[in-house]
C-alpha cells in the first residue's frame, strides 16, 4: 500500500506515516520501473522461447508427437 499519510493513519499514529507526497511519488516511480521492467523481461523471454521453438520442435507440434515419436495416426 501507498505509504500516504491520510491513507496509512492508524490509532497509533493517527497523522499517519511520514513521507507525504514526496514519499508517494518514490513509491509510484518504484512500481511503474517494475511494471516496465517485468514487461521487458517478458519480451525477452517470449523472443528467446520463439527462437528455440523454430530449431524444429514446431514441426513436431503441427504434425502432432503421436505420429511423430510412434508413427501412430488416427483415422
Amino acid at each position: 500500500m501507498f505509504s500516504y499519510g491520510p491513507l496509512s493513519a492508524t490509532d497509533a499514529s493517527p497523522d499517519g506515516s511520514p513521507g507525504g507526497i514526496a514519499q508517494l511519488k518514490l513509491q509510484a516511480i518504484g512500481v511503474l520501473s517494475t511494471i516496465v521492467y517485468s514487461g521487458v523481461m517478458t519480451l525477452i523471454l517470449l523472443m528467446v522461447t520463439k527462437a528455440l521453438v523454430a530449431c524444429g520442435l514446431a514441426r513436431k507440434e503441427r504434425e502432432g508427437l503421436d505420429i511423430v515419436l510412434h508413427g501412430e495416426q488416427i483415422f
